[in-house]
């Protein structure tokens, strides 16, 4: 039985990003995935995910963005195509919300590159924004919008040309625990690893389930939408990528490429699911499209039109909606990324690599503390 160095569990947004550091650095990398990535059972499809800086919480976030963007274009220079797109991110809360003078607060204290505007200046500027008095808005200009299947398929292509073997459609059916190394089995075989990176998401649970940990599984709708007027002003030439915090709830967004519509989703909110079983698909609840059309006729009514389609994703969910980063706290070769809750992706290049290394070289990273087990013991 082959030994490899690293076994990965879930070659999804973490998994293949940390493969592709680890296999880059010369070790020897297996990973192993239930399905065949880039697929639509986790967190990881739907073409796009915002990529922005400011956030009003932890600064670790803030430090990994800035490093992260630099780890996309890097990138892209590997693979040779355009995987981020820099349309800008307008984040619009009110004015009264603590995330606004928090985020307003954090870009200053990095230095971010970033606009304070006013609802008469956003609707100027964005002709398809209708914006109500009481909000303000924060644009990101070095904000803009992932390709995330794209970028799941170059790590993973990257991570195989690194001499990485990648083993899927092969669900995990146990993890043995081994003084020096660890063994996993599958339904067919069986492989050994000297260390083991567990980034399963919204399964990592059922997998460790010793740790009883707390991340759940929640059913994510998102929408497609072809503008009824001005379809131009959508277009991801003129239109950012959008945040945006209503009493009814908080909402992301995306401009139209190539005519896609108007994509958006909601972070807030969602219904707890089974991860193991298959989720029930876009329109099985009526809110699925209505809550996305209440955003559009009070905040965007041009772009109102004909529901293109919808699509359902799962978030990996912890309670505080910070991650888990960590160690197993009995077995020092096992290592845990998960509960990446919703807002994990635009992290994946820098958090790949924060792992790699130290997984590979011991180098703790301190932006890793707010983000350990411990916290729920």
């Amino acid at each position: 039985m082959t030994v490899f160095d690293v076994i990965i569990i879930g070659a999804g947004t973490m998994g293949a990003s940390a493969g592709y550091y680890l296999s880059r650095s010369g070790a020897s990398v297996l990973l192993l995935d239930a399905f065949e990535p880039p697929h639509k059972e986790g967190s990881h499809h739907g073409e796009t995910r915002l990529f922005r800086h400011a956030y009003s919480g932890e600064d670790a976030y803030i430090h990994w963005a800035l490093h992260a963007e630099r780890e996309w274009e890097a990138l892209e220079q590997a693979v040779g195509r355009q995987l981020f797109h820099r349309t800008g991110v307008l984040n619009l809360d009110p004015e009264s919300s603590p995330l606004t003078q928090g985020k307003e607060t954090k870009a200053r204290k990095f230095g971010l590159p970033v606009e304070v505007l006013t609802p008469e200046e956003m609707e100027y500027r964005w002709p398809g924004l209708t914006v109500p008095s009481g909000f303000r808005g924060l644009y990101e200009q070095r904000g803009g919008v992932l390709s995330c299947e794209a970028i799941i398929e170059a790590f993973l292509q990257l991570s195989i040309h690194h001499g990485a073997k990648l083993q899927v459609n092969s669900p995990v059916e146990r993890i043995a625990y081994k003084p020096m190394h660890i063994e996993v089995s599958t339904r067919n075989d069986r492989y050994a690893g000297r260390q083991l990176l567990l980034t399963a998401g919204a399964r990592s649970g059922t997998l460790l389930p010793d740790l009883k940990l707390p991340v759940e599984a929640v059913r994510k709708p998102i929408a497609w939408f072809e503008p009824k007027a001005e379809q131009a002003v959508f277009d991801s030439r003129f239109f950012p990528g959008f945040n945006i915090n209503t009493e009814f709830g908080e909402f992301y967004g995306f401009p139209s490429f190539s005519g896609s519509g108007l994509k958006i989703g909601r972070h807030d909110g969602g219904e707890i699911v089974d991860g193991r079983q298959p989720t029930a698909p876009f329109g099985s609840s009526p809110a699925d499209e209505l809550e996305f059309r209440q955003l559009l006729k009070q905040f965007m009514p041009k772009a109102e039109g004909r529901l293109i389609k919808g699509n359902v994703c799962l978030y990996e969910r912890t309670p505080d909606e910070h991650f888990i980063i960590d160690q197993h706290p009995e077995y020092a070769h096992v290592y845990i990324a998960t509960g990446f809750s919703g807002h994990g992706f635009k992290f994946a290049s820098s958090i790949g690599q924060t792992v790699s290394d130290w997984m590979l070289h011991s180098r703790y990273n301190e932006h890793l503390k707010p983000f350990s087990i411990s916290r729920f013991y």
